[in-house]
């Protein structure tokens, strides 16, 4: 019981900030617009901010447990490939609309909904980066191939590897991954990098997880909500993201693979975040799916926070 109360009691902070910007939304004392540039506030300046002393000062011998990433980017790998297939077997769903469908089953919200989420289980959120940077640079950049792949079927015939650069160049170019490879190298060069440079950085990210879960809340305050209606392959990601993709972390990271502890919790944790918005900012982009990706990054931050306290008791 008292682990119980223990855990909601870490939680709640992060319960209220989202409850807060969702209620401000709904009674429009602020404008549910106002998410788009809180969010971009947050993932260009807060964020980078926040991960970079964090990473300048870790032990990184420590914190990227190949092992452990391996366990992890192996899962998700499995999850993109059977969303896939699982999307190929209908006629109407193109590459894109598979594509997107990839992200949002197997893809966390690391930057907006698992940085405070770990900062209040755990006391830290180092442990996101490795995972952080696999995403970004693996995860994402084959969802963009293929987006670029089918835009390039519709305007112009670009040579692939012109497609692949350009992926690989927009998912490399993020202010979050540019912050943890200035942070790695800084670190792994033993360059000094002045302490008011540190607290200064510091100070700003402490801003970070607030900004983004309010900025998370105003979006889902201004979000209409499909309980009927939904599309089978909309309800299908849902329950993949947020419940057989954390338990195939958990059963991977447990049984199959040795990987020492605290790891096993940490990921099965990290899998259990919601769908991140950058599927929603990239369905706009390319024009595609966008009612589906707003659905569903909705719907799983919903069912995120339901659930959050289940799989960390479970971890615990």
């Amino acid at each position: 019981m008292n682990e119980i109360t223990a855990t909601l009691t870490r939680l709640l902070p992060i319960a209220a900030l989202v409850v807060s910007g969702w209620w401000l939304a709904r009674r429009k004392i602020i404008a549910s617009e106002l998410s788009k540039p809180l969010c971009d506030l947050a993932f260009l300046l807060l964020i980078p901010a926040y991960l970079f002393p964090k990473l300048y000062g870790s032990d990184l011998g420590r914190l990227f447990d190949l092992t452990a990433i391996g366990a992890y980017a192996a899962v998700a790998i499995t999850g993109m490939v059977i969303v896939a297939t699982l999307c190929l077997r209908r006629a109407e769903l193109g590459p894109a609309d598979t594509a997107l469908r990839m992200m949002a089953a197997c893809q966390v919200n690391t930057a907006y909904f698992a940085i405070p989420v770990f900062v209040q289980l755990f006391g830290d959120a180092t442990p996101i980066f490795p995972i952080l940077i696999l995403q970004v640079c693996l995860l994402t950049v084959v969802v963009l191939t293929v987006l670029e792949f089918a835009r390039t079927d519709h305007e112009t015939h670009r040579h692939p590897a012109v497609t692949v650069t350009r992926s690989v160049g927009a998912a490399l170019a993020t202010p979050v991954v540019v912050a943890c490879v200035a942070a790695i190298v800084a670190n792994l060069a033993s360059w000094p990098v002045p302490e008011s440079v540190l607290s200064g950085l510091s100070f700003a990210g402490d801003a970070a997880s607030p900004v983004a879960l309010i900025a998370l809340g105003l979006h889902l305050g201004g979000s209409t909500l499909r309980l009927r209606g939904a599309t089978p392959d909309e309800n299908a990601v849902i329950v993949f993201k947020c419940a057989i993709l954390p338990s195939m972390v958990y059963g991977v990271t447990e049984y199959v693979v040795r990987v020492d502890d605290p790891w096993p919790a940490y990921l099965t944790v990290l899998a259990a975040m919601p769908t991140p918005q950058n599927v929603f900012v990239l369905a706009g982009r390319y024009n595609v799916g966008l009612d589906f990706a707003g659905s569903v990054v909705v719907k799983t931050t919903v069912v995120a926070l339901v659930l959050l306290p289940v799989w960390t008791l479970l971890m615990t």
